[in-house]
């Protein structure tokens, strides 16, 4: 009976942790920036 006790304790603190790290890795936010790009539209067919 103490080793299923020791076991479950255990899996409970594992999952503890692992949901801090899943908490603090997904509330990431991506870095963002702000990029211009230049399209040549001559010579381009309108209308299809």
């Amino acid at each position: 009976m103490g080793r299923i006790l020791k076991a479950v304790f255990l899996l409970l603190l594992l999952a503890a942790i692992g949901t801090v790290i899943y908490a603090y890795i997904g509330n990431m936010a991506p870095v963002t920036s702000e990029q211009r790009i230049e399209v040549d539209l001559t010579g381009a067919k309108s209308g299809g």
